[in-house]
């Protein structure tokens, strides 16, 4: 007998033929459940440990400090942009099936072009706004970084589906919707500003990304530091400089404000 004849009294679907000498042994329905109990109670048992432990790995992965997750527990599901050392991909967590973003830096390219540094201080700018405490689509939380032989990942919570350049030049934007965007980004500066004490410098198209829950959403922290009022590197894309940038001047948050 097999799993329906245990659930549903049916006779078996399928035989199977012995090619070589053996020892039958048979166990009766009556048999099993005095055993074990009746199979759709020990089904239901497994799925609620299944969901269960879907639930536990899906929240651990939420939470800082939890090195719930490598390169191996996700599936890439496409590329939103790919450059010779590095690459922005859709993710899919394997267990929970859950959808996030996972940006890839080749280990080589940034030792090569002295990005080391850089890596550091984005990982240190990007953990100082998880600990803000603020939870806004605009600003998606990095929740891991993880690494392989070759590459550093970064994870972020959330789908990006595309860049706002790209969502742009399609010229299928219209101009209310120009407005919510706009609104979203004052809404991710003030809270980068007011909550964190930072400045974006990189406020360009190109790196602000239209989620899956139809926020627009920060993510690229390169050029990122502390408003201490002795910022003055000149960095970010200079069609977007600052006139303050320009000059060398001490910078602020009308930095990114000007962008």
């Amino acid at each position: 007998f097999g799993e329906r004849a245990l659930l549903q009294d049916e006779p078996r679907s399928a035989s199977v033929k012995a090619v070589t000498d053996l020892v039958l042994m048979r166990l009766s329905p009556s048999g099993f459940e005095s055993l074990l109990g009746p199979l759709s109670d020990n089904l239901d048992e497994h799925r609620r440990r299944r969901e269960k432990a879907i639930r536990t790995e899906g929240e651990e992965l939420a939470m800082p400090h939890r090195p719930h997750a490598t390169r191996g527990s996700f599936g890439l599901e496409g590329a939103l942009w790919r450059t010779d050392g590095s690459a922005l991909y859709l993710a899919k967590h394997y267990t929970t099936n859950t959808g996030y973003t996972l940006r890839e830096e080749c280990k080589t390219a940034l030792v090569a072009s002295c990005e080391t540094a850089r890596v550091q201080r984005e990982a240190e700018m990007l953990q100082e706004v998880r600990g803000c405490g603020f939870h806004s689509p605009c600003v998606p939380p990095l929740l891991r970084r993880f690494q392989t032989e070759a590459s550093l990942f970064w994870l972020f919570k959330g789908y990006a589906c595309s860049d706002l350049s790209t969502l742009i030049e399609s010229e299928r934007v219209s101009e209310a919707q120009l407005h919510f965007i706009c609104a979203n980004v004052v809404h991710a500066l003030l809270l980068l500003q007011t909550d964190c004490r930072l400045l974006y410098r990189n406020l360009v198209p190109e790196h602000r990304y239209l989620m899956e829950s139809g926020y627009v959403g920060l993510m690229d922290f390169g050029f990122a530091r502390r408003d201490d009022g002795a910022c003055y590197t000149l960095c970010g894309s200079p069609a977007y400089f600052a006139p303050e940038v320009v000059r060398g001047n001490a910078q602020g948050p009308g930095v990114d404000w000007w962008a």
